[in-house]
C-alpha cells in the first residue's frame, strides 16, 4: 500500500510533536513546581532536575528542597527519586510500581512548646482531603513493589529547651505493599549519629489489619538522655549503652491490642553528681518481659537480673547526705 506524500507529512509532524513534548514536558513540569511551590504546598520549593520516560514508565527527580515556612532554612531534602511504573499493568486496571527508590533524605524537625514545623502541612493537606467526596465506581487495584530508602538523616531539635537528636544513615527496604489481602514486609536499619543501632522487620497482613515487629537494638548510646535526666537529678554526668530484643504485635487502629515481650539489657551504667563522684553505677541490669500491653498498664515481668551493682552513700555529721540533695530539681517540679 503506498502511502501519500500529504500523509507521510501529517505521520512525521506527529512523531515530531510527541519528541517534543517528551522533550520539553519535564522541563515545563519542572518550572511549574519551582514557580509554584508556594501555592501547592505553602513552602518554597526547589528541583534542580527532572526526567520522565513516557514509554517506559521511568521517572527521576534530583536536588530536591522544601523550605521552612519561612525560608529560614531547609525542611525537607533529597539528592534522587526514582519512581518506575509498569504501564502494562496499568492497562489491566492495576496502578503498579515496580521501584521507588530514595537516595539521601534529609529532614529536620523543630518542636516548639507543642508546635512542630510541619504542623502547618499536616493542617493544609488534612483540610484538602475533607474536601474530596469519594467517587463511585470499581476500585482500582494498587501495588508499590521495592521500595527503598538509602543514609536517609532525621534531625530533632526542641528549641525551647535546646535539646537535639540525630539519626544517620537510615535504610528501608520494603519489598512490596499490597492494598489488598496480600501480607506486607517492612525491614528499617537504622544507625544513630551517638552509637548503637536499630533493625527491624515488620510484617503487616492488609486483610486481617495486623502487624508483628521484631525490633532490634545494639549497643544504643543513651548518654543523649542525661539532659532529661537532670530535670529531676542534679547531675553531673550520666552514662549507659542499651540492647534489647522485641517483638511488638497488635493491630491497627486498636492500642488497646498492642502488645509486647523481649529482653531489656542496659549496661555500663553510671550517675555522677556534681562533684565527679559516681554515687551508682553497675555493669549490666537486664530485664525479661514475659508480656505488656501498654494501654492497660500490664506488665509482667519474668525477671530482673542486676551484675555488680555499685552505690555510694555518705551521711554527715549534720545528718544530710550525699543522696538527698539530687532529688532537688524533682521537687522543684513538682511544686
Amino acid at each position: 500500500m503506498k502511502i501519500s506524500k500529504s500523509l507521510k507529512i501529517i505521520l512525521l509532524s506527529v512523531a515530531l510533536g510527541i519528541c517534543l513534548i517528551v522533550i520539553i514536558a519535564p522541563f515545563v513540569v519542572k518550572s511549574y513546581i519551582n514557580k509554584n511551590g508556594q501555592e501547592l504546598t505553602g513552602r518554597k520549593l526547589e528541583l534542580g532536575s527532572l526526567y520522565h520516560n513516557p514509554i517506559t514508565g521511568y521517572t527521576r527527580l534530583r536536588d530536591f528542597k522544601m523550605m521552612e515556612q519561612q525560608d529560614t532554612a531547609v525542611f525537607l531534602s533529597f539528592d534522587t527519586l526514582v519512581i518506575n511504573l509498569d504501564l502494562y499493568k496499568m492497562l489491566a486496571g492495576t496502578f503498579s510500581i515496580s521501584e521507588i527508590r530514595l537516595a539521601h533524605p534529609r529532614i529536620q524537625i523543630n518542636k516548639l512548646d507543642t508546635i512542630f514545623n510541619y504542623t502547618d502541612l499536616a493542617t493544609r493537606f488534612m483540610e484538602e482531603d475533607s474536601t474530596v467526596s469519594e467517587e463511585e465506581g470499581q476500585a482500582l487495584d494498587i501495588e508499590l513493589n521495592n521500595i527503598s530508602m538509602v543514609n536517609g538523616t532525621l534531625g530533632f531539635h526542641e528549641l525551647a529547651t535546646e535539646r537535639q537528636w540525630l539519626f544517620n544513615d537510615i535504610d528501608i527496604a520494603i519489598p512490596g505493599l499490597y492494598f489488598d489481602n496480600q501480607a506486607t514486609d517492612v525491614d528499617l536499619d537504622l544507625t544513630l549519629r551517638d552509637g548503637g543501632e536499630l533493625l527491624s522487620n515488620t510484617e503487616y497482613n492488609n486483610e486481617l489489619g495486623t502487624y508483628k515487629i521484631n525490633l532490634q537494638l545494639a549497643t544504643i548510646n543513651l548518654s543523649p538522655l542525661q539532659s532529661y535526666i537532670k530535670d529531676y537529678l542534679d547531675i553531673s554526668d550520666f552514662g549507659a549503652t542499651l540492647d534489647a530484643e522485641m517483638q511488638i504485635s497488635g493491630e491497627v487502629g486498636d492500642l488497646d491490642q498492642l502488645k509486647l515481650k523481649g529482653t531489656i539489657d542496659v549496661s555500663d551504667y553510671y550517675l555522677e553528681d556534681q562533684e565527679g563522684q559516681r554515687f551508682l553505677s553497675g555493669d549490666k541490669v537486664t530485664t525479661l518481659i514475659q508480656e505488656a500491653i501498654p494501654m492497660k498498664q500490664s506488665v509482667i515481668i519474668e525477671s530482673i537480673a542486676i551484675l555488680s551493682p555499685s552505690i555510694f552513700y555518705e551521711m554527715y555529721q549534720d545528718s544530710t547526705d550525699n543522696i538527698s540533695p539530687l532529688a532537688v530539681s524533682y521537687t522543684h517540679l513538682r511544686a
